[in-house]
């Protein structure tokens, strides 16, 4: 019964562990949802969906996509795609 008692807590205590840990993305913190990195020419992009559109930040270093400028390059004003959007890149399959 000890046993059993102890293999319970413990398994109690590392699915709290697991429930407990967060995600956020480091190089964008405002709008950075289901981000996607690609590497072409020179540059890093970085795609990231907001409620209402798709945005593409451009640096030379990964380190710059936190400081870069951020491009709309997708919007739509129709409230049934609000949530249905991810970030791929165009280059998907193709590097």
């Amino acid at each position: 019964m000890y046993l059993f008692r102890s293999l319970l807590t413990t398994s109690l205590v590392l699915a709290r562990c697991v429930t407990a840990a967060t995600y956020s993305n480091p190089l964008k913190s405002k709008d950075g949802s289901d981000p996607h990195i690609v590497y072409s020419g020179g540059y890093y992009y970085l795609m990231t969906t907001t409620w209402s559109n798709l945005q593409i930040t451009r640096a030379a270093t990964l380190g710059g996509l936190k400081t870069g400028t951020t491009k709309v390059v997708w919007t739509d004003s129709n409230a049934s795609r609000c949530c249905n959007m991810w970030a791929v890149s165009p280059y998907e399959g193709t590097l």
